[in-house]
């Protein structure tokens, strides 16, 4: 193999190692609250635990994630959870979550929440680190019949 080649493979999978490295822990949860049966309305708190069991377990995080003064829009809400190092190792994982009317406790505060059950567990999905280009696919080489 040429010298040229052997850097071009190099810079290759640094770059793939770089956007590998980049993905972190942090994942997007969307849920949905309903207060008597109906959406709620307003701002909450949430807490976010993750278990290693459906039920009882132990925590394997750290440290809660509290997300302070979320707005709810027709009771859905979006969030970013991120648990930093040590939680995703591979092992099921549950996600317990907790809620409390915004403003209940200080910012931070992992006190005055209401536990959600079940805890709903999380299922990984490959990601896409690096896709290629679009043209990177020649039009012959997809067999669809769609395709044309």
């Amino acid at each position: 193999m040429s010298s040229r080649m052997w850097i071009a493979l190099l810079v290759s999978c640094l770059s793939s190692a770089s956007a590998l490295a980049q993905l972190g822990n942090a994942f997007t949860y969307q849920g949905r609250l309903e207060d008597g049966g109906q959406p709620k309305t307003g701002t909450v708190d949430l807490r976010f635990d993750a278990f290693n069991l459906l039920a009882s377990g132990t925590a394997v995080n750290a440290a809660p994630v509290i997300l302070d003064a979320l707005p709810l829009s027709n009771g859905v809400f979006t969030v970013q959870v991120d648990f930093s190092n040590g939680v995703f190792l591979g092992d099921a994982i549950f996600l317990e979550i907790g809620v409390r009317e915004d403003a209940a406790g200080a910012a931070g505060d992992p006190n005055g929440f209401t536990t959600l059950t079940p805890r709903q567990r999380v299922t990984p999905a490959t990601p896409a680190a690096r896709s290629p280009p679009r043209e990177a696919v020649p039009r012959s080489a997809i067999r669809s019949p769609m395709a044309s």
